[in-house]
């Protein structure tokens, strides 16, 4: 499917694979960090 999505459209799409039943730590703290550090990006500080 990704290899479709990215053959179709502008931009691309990453196919992240996980176990039957992620906890809700991993997919709300882990994976969102571990995805960011394979993109080499950082989120965005708020305020000043």
């Amino acid at each position: 499917m990704t290899g479709w999505f990215n053959a179709k459209f502008e931009g691309a799409a990453l196919t992240v694979e996980y176990a039957a039943h992620p906890s809700r730590r991993r997919m709300t703290i882990e994976a969102p960090r571990q995805l960011l550090r394979a993109l080499g990006a950082r989120r965005a500080s708020l305020g000043g």
